[in-house]
């Protein structure tokens, strides 16, 4: 590793530089004779610009259908798989949590008993593409492929695999020989989310995988798998920080649904507003959120800010009732390509801005724009390229370690409204390599 000028080491006029040339060669020589190797961590390319992207999007339709030869990889220099699915088989369990699954069928992976555990089996399944989107590594070779395990809905498993010691070893043995079978860089764990209840058994978790990760990587004399997680954007009681910071590579924190029609539905709000807006000071915000995780003592090197590629819909009740806090009643309609509540994404959401029927606001105190549509019936909080470029700024500014998009998948990346890409070449231009 090369020193800069005011890192060199300078030795008092009355040490010998030999003894410590003669100390690390006896060090050395231990090493060696008693076969202990080192671990090579894994490097990075700064900034960190991670790109999640969700396997299910090869499943819309039309235009929208997103199928790995569309990432363009220039826009990220980690890349995401979501996910890696967790089944839970409960076979002969009064206690039984239901099996996890998704719709595609998986093409491979490893099945763990359990033993005397109430939960008969474990196992830890990727998808097709996952395999797929290796091809990346043709033209971007310095890029890093990260399998992210869990996501929505997978809570009760990773309560249930954390809380037993026996379900962590096969479940963490699972995990890595997956990484390694299909070749990609690092392991992401997206548990959403650890209440305080599960704190002992989550930090038991991060610690035990870090710790089998470097065991792994001194047998194989490969570099360590990365190890990432995907944190809340709210409580952070279900973590133990000082903990997580030694254990994880990087902490990606989802600084986005911060207020949606799911769990606010009677009101609209910005679900990744960059400042809280000054007619509610305490409303909150992407400032608050991430500042919160560095007075937790998590370093700004480790801190990558989570930015949407999507926006939350709400549908409002109040004839010319538009701006933040609005009376609502739930989400609003669904997108075209995305047919799913609550929720449309940019390419559906340009277009209709495009189109007249939904209007536009940038509000200047909390820089990050929402729209109404043209008949009053409902409104989104979403971001564009301007908002954007603004908040990779301000992370920049602050010193974090980089960003992330959730996801994708939902840009523009068919060129529906203009450039490909809009959202994340935004990105780009502000977060140079």
């Amino acid at each position: 590793m090369m020193l800069h000028k005011s890192d060199q080491t300078h030795f008092p006029k009355h040490f010998a530089p030999a003894v410590v040339v003669n100390a690390i060669c006896l060090f050395l020589m231990f090493l060696c004779l008693s076969g202990v190797q080192s671990v090579t961590e894994p490097t990075f390319t700064l900034p960190h610009r991670g790109c999640y992207y969700a396997a299910w999007s090869t499943y819309r339709v039309g235009k929208a259908r997103f199928l790995p030869r569309h990432i363009d990889a220039s826009l990220c220099t980690i890349i995401y798989y979501a996910f890696g699915d967790i089944h839970l088989d409960t076979v002969g369990s009064a206690n039984a949590i239901p099996s996890v699954q998704t719709t595609p069928k998986p093409t491979f992976g490893f099945l763990t008993k359990a033993g005397a555990s109430p939960y008969f089996n474990a196992s830890l399944s990727v998808m097709d593409s996952a395999m797929e989107i290796r091809y990346v590594r043709r033209s971007y070779p310095n890029i890093k492929l990260v399998l992210s395990v869990g996501g929505w809905g997978t809570v009760n498993s990773f309560n249930a695999i954390a809380a037993s010691s026996e379900l962590r070893k096969f479940f963490i043995s699972s995990m890595i020989s997956v990484v390694r079978q299909i070749g990609y860089d690092g392991l992401d764990i997206s548990w959403e989310y650890p209440a305080k209840k599960d704190l002992q058994y989550a930090t038991l978790l991060f610690s035990e995988i870090r710790e089998q990760l470097n065991i792994e990587a001194q047998n194989s004399g490969k570099p360590r798998l990365i190890f990432t997680a995907a944190v809340t954007n709210t409580s952070i009681e279900g973590y133990n920080v000082a903990e997580m910071i030694k254990n994880l590579d990087l902490i990606n924190i989802m600084a986005y649904d911060l207020h949606n029609p799911l769990m606010e539905p009677t009101e609209t709000g910005h679900h990744s507003q960059l400042f809280p807006p000054l007619s509610n000071t305490s409303s909150t915000n992407v400032k608050d959120v991430v500042e919160g995780w560095e007075k937790a003592g998590a370093p700004k090197s480790k801190i990558v800010v989570g930015l949407a590629t999507y926006g939350d819909t709400w549908n409002l009740t109040s004839p010319g009732s538009f701006g933040l806090g609005a009376p609502a009643a739930g989400h609003g309609p669904l997108g075209f390509y995305t047919r799913s509540p609550g929720y449309l994404a940019y390419y559906e959401i340009c277009e209709k801005i495009r189109s007249g029927e939904l209007l536009a606001i940038t509000p200047p105190d909390i820089q990050t724009p929402y729209a109404h549509s043209a008949n009053g019936k409902w409104w989104i909080s979403y971001e564009d390229e301007n908002s954007l470029r603004t908040k990779v700024r301000w992370v920049t500014g602050k010193g974090y370690g980089g960003i992330f998009v959730w996801d994708i998948t939902f840009d523009d990346f068919f060129g529906n409204c203009g450039v490909k890409y809009p959202l994340l070449y935004a990105i780009k231009s502000e977060l140079k390599v």
